[in-house]
């Protein structure tokens, strides 16, 4: 169930995976907040701060209900087990805003808010990304990149983590703002600013996504934003 960028797929971290020493004690954790200077991103005390960690995916496609323990299993191996810093949660803005897409699902937010907590308290930095991969059909196709569905979901989570010096905001999995045959510069421009190509509109690109969270939902988290062509 892992999908592509980011930290690894978190398939292979749960009790039963060989790893039995729980080395948390020992273990770097990484503190925010965090920023970026020049080519380093600094944590506290303007520590480097490299993430190396884990994606849990379970709450990322229609399924999800039955994923929730494992993913809670999964954040505590990546803590103890796995001497990582970092957790990479991902999320479904389909999920997060129900078949009518306006109402916020609010067992699907607080499955959300549980693994956050507990990350947390295993000390992990949390990675939120948006997903749109695995919605239902056919939201798949027609996301291939930031929709306004994507605007709210961020601004439900942003009210909650945006200024949480341990959360980092991954804007949106995999862009895929491309068709066959276009350029490499089409291709860069769609993902930038959105647009109109061959028929398919792309409401805003990563760009205006970006300034909308930072600048308009007043985030101070550490932006990943992925570039194109499934990044």
């Amino acid at each position: 169930r892992g999908a592509g960028s980011g930290a690894g797929s978190g398939s292979g971290a749960g009790p039963g995976s060989g790893a039995t020493t729980d080395t948390s004690a020992t273990c770097g954790k990484a503190t925010g907040p965090f920023r970026v200077s020049g080519t380093l991103v600094l944590g506290a005390g303007q520590k480097p701060f490299i993430s190396y960690g884990i994606t849990v995916p379970g709450l990322q496609g229609p399924d999800w209900t039955g994923y929730t323990a494992l993913d809670l299993q999964k954040i505590t191996a990546t803590a103890s087990q796995w001497c990582a810093n970092t957790v990479r949660l991902q999320l479904d803005q389909d999920e997060l805003f129900g078949p009518d897409g306006i109402s916020v699902n609010r067992a699907y937010l607080a499955a959300i808010k549980a693994e956050v907590s507990l990350a947390e308290h295993d000390r992990l930095v949390v990675v939120l990304n948006d997903e749109t991969n695995l919605s239902p059909t056919p939201a798949e196709y027609l996301e291939r990149g930031p929709t306004y569905a994507t605007a709210m979901f961020w601004k439900v989570l942003a009210k909650l983590y945006g200024n949480d010096p341990q959360v980092i905001f991954d804007l949106f999995n995999e862009p895929r703002m491309y068709s066959a045959g276009m350029s490499q510069a089409q291709e860069w421009s769609l993902w930038l600013n959105g647009g109109l190509y061959q028929g398919v509109y792309y409401q805003f690109g990563m760009a205006q996504l970006a300034t909308y969270v930072r600048t308009t939902l007043g985030a101070r988290n550490l932006f990943w934003i992925e570039g194109p062509d499934y990044s």
